[in-house]
């Protein structure tokens, strides 16, 4: 049975045991009145003169305690119920921790395994990377081993000037373009 079956039926037994011992009390309540009803008509009978009364007394007296001895027994028979009812329910809420302390070990079990797979999903993941990483590289390095080695170039600059007075100065240009070109270059 799963935790919410147990948790219904522990329910539905501790309402039973609750009604037997309601009853139970209505049946012991009924046993003292008609006990206390049998204790009157018995003083009632000593108290009267006629034999006649006296006797109807009697046999009210009588009468009262054969219904008190059956509401006592009415009563007994609804505490015992009631009992039985309360060793259902200590049966049955050890059921319910069992229950629950499997359906948790399940859980952890399962989320457990949930974590391992996502893990192990990432580790692919990874690795399918890391393959398809070490693949372009040594692509790239088939590629570069196969191309040339280019030859040095001459380096050439093209000098454009302007100048808003007529006075060029070219010459002056051109040596601080050459000192800062080759100063560049130097090691």
């Amino acid at each position: 049975m799963s935790v919410s079956q147990y948790r219904n039926e522990l329910e539905r037994k501790r309402k039973q045991r609750i009604e037997a011992e309601k009853k139970a009390g209505e049946y012991r309540s009924k046993e003292s009145q008609k006990r206390s009803e049998s204790a009157k008509a018995r003083i009632a009978a000593t108290k009267t003169s006629s034999p006649s009364t006296a006797q109807s007394r009697l046999r009210e007296s009588e009468r009262r305690d054969k219904e008190a001895e059956t509401a006592g027994k009415e009563a007994g028979r609804w505490q015992t119920k009631a009992s039985g009812y309360m060793k259902d329910e200590s049966s049955i809420m050890a059921k319910l921790l069992r229950a629950e302390s499997s359906e948790t070990d399940a859980a952890d079990r399962r989320r457990k395994r949930e974590q391992e797979q996502a893990q192990g999903r990432a580790r692919a993941d990874r690795q399918a990377m890391e393959s398809r990483l070490a693949g372009a590289e040594a692509t790239v390095n088939t590629v570069l081993r196969s191309l040339p080695i280019p030859k040095p170039e001459k380096l050439r600059v093209l000098i454009l000037g302007a100048s808003s007075e007529g006075d060029l100065r070219v010459g002056r240009e051109q040596k601080r373009i050459r000192a800062a070109v080759e100063s560049a270059f130097a090691p």
